[in-house]
């Protein structure tokens, strides 16, 4: 009987078989599907310093990492949030407490077609836009430009968007927002559509090609926004030195939530990103790292 329920156990999570410390054995984790990039450079360089660690990470939208990490399939997430009070008591529940490691912010970032005279956008512009009140170019305070307002997203569901929502108070997004499966694809379409407003995150414009990047700024704009209660002539682009100052408004705040409950591979690679040498992977990929100097990420 001990023995079968020794085996019960060992089944409970297949994808890991043995016992790992903070530098050596296996694990899996979930991060957020727009940090893919910078993730990924931070995996593989925790794994050169520490041959005998070895990380599995799947990527997801905001909803399918945390539904992982609730069903026990990985032990910790990257993400743009953090858990909810269902979450918590899920943990509070199986006597797990989550360690939080605040790891750095990434802007979200609005592009506008090259030909759109309007790259400057008040805050409350934005979220009336975002709740569907204003759907026209023309009702915008500068009136200097015309045609319905498309608000394009790179997938449904992804973190973008509800860290969109969340920043701007939206419960809902209007008819005119649209799911576009892919940053590219976001781009494409605001090339391609003087009325379309993308919604992408910093990083992922950090992370494109020279090419790429010499593209987004031969016919897309990224505009500035001005914050509330702010003189009419401050507008501000969305960059690691206007986060850090509180000046630019939209941007969310990036976590791995650690739930191994105890001090294994997760905390490692958490002290890792944490470091000076994981925290200049994410200057470098236009992340506010948490604690070093910034940078200014030039688009154009």
């Amino acid at each position: 009987m001990i023995l079968i329920l020794l085996g019960l156990a060992s089944c409970q999570n297949p994808e890991i078989t043995e016992k790992d410390t903070p530098t050596s054995g296996k694990t899996s984790i979930a991060a957020d599907a727009t940090l893919q990039l910078p993730v990924e450079s931070e995996i593989k360089a925790f794994e050169r310093i520490y041959d005998k660690a070895e990380i599995a990470c799947r990527y997801g939208s905001e909803a399918e990492i945390f539904q992982a990490l609730l069903r026990d399939s990985v032990s910790a997430v990257i993400a743009a949030r953090e858990l909810s009070s269902d979450e918590k008591a899920h943990f509070d529940r199986k006597g797990i407490v989550p360690r939080y490691v605040y790891i750095g912010a990434d802007a979200i970032v609005l592009l506008v077609n090259r030909n759109n005279p309007d790259s400057l956008l008040r805050f409350e512009e934005l979220r009336a836009i975002a709740n569907g009140k204003i759907n026209a170019w023309e009702d915008l305070e500068s009136n200097s430009h015309r045609g319905k307002i498309d608000l394009v997203f790179d997938q449904e569901g992804s973190s973008t968007v509800t860290s969109f929502m969340r920043l701007l108070g939206v419960k809902k997004l209007p008819p005119n927002a649209y799911a576009m499966n892919s940053g590219n694809r976001v781009l494409e379409y605001v090339m391609r559509n003087p009325q379309a407003i993308g919604v992408i995150g910093m990083s992922w414009v950090s992370d494109l090609s020279d090419a790429a990047r010499a593209q987004l700024g031969e016919h897309v704009t990224i505009a500035c926004l001005r914050p509330e209660r702010y003189p009419k002539d401050r507008y501000f682009k969305p960059d690691q030195v206007n986060i850090s100052e509180g000046k630019y408004p939209l941007f969310r705040r990036l976590h791995l939530i650690n739930c191994e409950g105890k001090n294994g591979l997760v905390s490692g690679l958490a002290t890792y990103i944490a470091s000076q040498k994981g925290q200049l992977i994410l200057l470098k990929s236009g992340i506010l790292p948490a604690t070093l100097p910034q940078r200014t990420v030039h688009s154009n």
